[in-house]
């Protein structure tokens, strides 16, 4: 059996995208994978039925640990390993150096088949663990232009990548991960990833995901409130809002609103929202964390999706609407230059409404992308989505458009203009003749009442 090690220190959502378009075909084909991540990916665990946690422990021997390990990699083809550094957070030298040593002897002890750095702007942490297993495969990506992540001081010996096999994804690439995956796959003779497949029914209740890791990404609560209370008098479903752990105040804020069903899970109940996932059907969310794993279950969705990634993170499935609202800024990577991010609270309400009325009657009525905002009626630009160059892009052709029509706005302003001008000269010459009509009149009348008293 082939082992592979998989390495990616990064966020949640991330971990479950990467499942979704990758490890899910790598675990499908019997392939032994032992995937590094951060401790706050711990619920991975709960993801993949037989998977095993391992993390190191080091107040006991390495001996002892590496016998551990062995012990439960043999009972499962998939094994996260927790790792003790975090790229994310400054860690001083001697807390470094404290585990340093230990982590090094452990992973130089194990062997696979192929190392893959799982980020394309690689972390110092997953370079260091490709680098310290024993293979004679290593891969990583690097989208053009990124460079990798700065080792710390202690871990300099390590930070020389001149024997990886290097893949080079090109700066404007909408979908960069799936792209250096699919690169990956194909290399290694693994077959690329099934479809994602719809298990949801016909359901009568929907669920709202209401928060997001990100307030830059976040939809009026109050607004998708509206919504559910309207959804709900139409249809007669029944509505649950979900809170996870960094919406513990906005729930315990609107936990007694009428009409819906609140429900919060905090971050050490993970297993009890999967069993929630497992059961719903239909659900609404604007946090791309929550759309991988209503993907990752199969349950129809809609989403609403800003512009700081665009694409990026967007599957091609037949049960999922995307709405999202076109600004010229779009690709912004959440570098907003404003103080709100109206891609996203502009967003029409009445088109989430229409749209998730629309996904409720046909679940598998396929993959759109519905263009909304609040001067705009709904456009679904589907067909536009899956084009290659980037200057296909439907959002340039929009702009394009609207350039155009600018400038069509700004000649017919200036042929207004001159024609007002043309039309005040006009007047002005108009109230001179008038002018001098009356002084003639005033003359003329004159003259008649004088030669009148002569007579």
């Amino acid at each position: 059996m082939k082992t592979l090690l998989f390495s990616k220190c990064d966020r949640c959502g991330d971990q479950v995208y990467a499942h979704n378009i990758f490890l899910k075909s790598i675990l499908d084909q019997n392939i032994k994978v032992y995937h590094i991540t951060l401790s706050t990916n711990k619920f991975l665990k709960e993801l993949y039925e037989g998977s095993y946690l391992y993390e190191y422990d080091f107040s006991i021997s390495l001996e002892k640990n590496i016998e551990y390990f062995n012990l439960i990699s043999n009972k499962t083809n998939y094994l996260i390993i927790i790792s003790p550094f975090d790229p994310f957070v400054h860690c001083e030298n001697k807390i470094l150096r404290s585990k340093k040593q230990k982590w090094i002897k452990f992973l130089s002890s194990l062997s696979c088949d192929i190392a893959i750095c799982g980020t394309l702007d690689p972390k110092w942490v997953d370079v260091l663990n490709c680098n310290l297993i024993n293979t004679k495969c290593k891969r990583i990506g690097l989208i053009e232009n990124h460079k990798i992540q700065s080792f710390p001081e202690v871990f300099f010996e390590y930070s020389n990548i001149t024997d990886y096999d290097i893949t080079s994804i090109p700066e404007n690439e909408f979908t960069p991960e799936k792209n250096l995956f699919e690169k990956i796959l194909k290399d290694i003779k693994i077959k690329p990833p099934k479809p994602l497949s719809c298990t949801s029914k016909q359901t009568n209740h929907i669920s709202f995901f209401v928060g997001a890791s990100s307030l830059q990404k976040r939809y009026s609560f109050n607004k998708i409130y509206k919504i559910a209370t309207e959804l709900k008098f139409r249809l007669s479903c029944h509505i649950s809002f979900v809170y996870g752990p960094n919406e513990h105040q906005l729930y315990l804020k609107n936990k007694s609103l009428p009409g819906v069903e609140h429900i919060y899970f905090s971050a050490d109940k993970f297993l009890l929202l999967v069993s929630f996932l497992k059961d719903i059907n239909m659900a609404y969310t604007h946090d791309t964390f929550y759309y991988h794993l209503l993907n990752y279950f199969g349950i129809a969705n809609v989403v609403i999706v800003g512009g700081g990634h665009w694409k990026r993170f967007i599957y091609n499935c037949d049960y999922s609407t995307v709405i999202t609202n076109r600004l010229p800024c779009f690709g912004c990577n959440w570098d907003c230059s404003y103080k709100s991010s109206y891609c996203i609270i502009d967003i029409n309400s009445a088109s989430i409404l229409k749209n998730l009325e629309d996904r409720i009657s046909n679940i598998c009525s396929g993959f759109k992308v519905i263009h909304s905002n609040s001067f705009t009626s709904c456009i679904e630009i589907t067909k536009n989505y899956f084009k290659d160059k980037k200057c296909n892009n439907y959002i340039n052709e929009e702009n394009i458009k609207s350039k155009e029509f600018e400038k069509n706005v700004v000649q017919e302003n200036d042929n207004l203009s001159h024609n007002l001008s043309a039309l005040i000269s006009s007047n002005k010459e108009l109230s001179m003749e008038n002018e001098l009509l009356k002084r003639n009149i005033h003359i003329y009348t004159k003259l008649i009442h004088d030669n009148i008293k002569l007579n």
